[in-house]
């Protein structure tokens, strides 16, 4: 039974460590040798930056902008969605608007 969860960047961050690059999780793109090494990866390691910001676990070629990379894997009997807290909160500052000072 595949169980769905959605997290914060952050979150995920912390969890499953993202390979890096000048201090933020780094994108590989789906051509030449960036898609070279995301192939060579572990599965459970890959997940794919989506058009509307979020990012999924897994390899998925509809509506991606790139893949990332992590060091712990995503159990393989959870989809996970990380979401982008910029475009939840719609004014950039990463923050829920219900956690702004009024």
């Amino acid at each position: 039974m595949n169980v769905e969860l959605t997290i914060d960047y952050f979150e995920w961050a912390q969890r499953y460590r993202p390979v890096a690059q000048a201090g933020v999780a780094r994108r590989f793109d789906w051509w030449g040798d960036d898609l070279e090494t995301v192939r060579a990866a572990d599965p459970r390691c890959v997940w794919t930056e989506l058009d509307n910001g979020d990012i999924t676990s897994g390899w998925h070629v509809v509506n991606r902008m790139s893949y990332m990379l992590t060091s712990v894997p995503c159990p393989t009997d959870l989809f996970i969605t990380v979401v982008d807290m910029d475009a939840l909160d719609g004014d950039g500052d990463g923050q829920s608007d219900a956690e702004e000072p009024q």
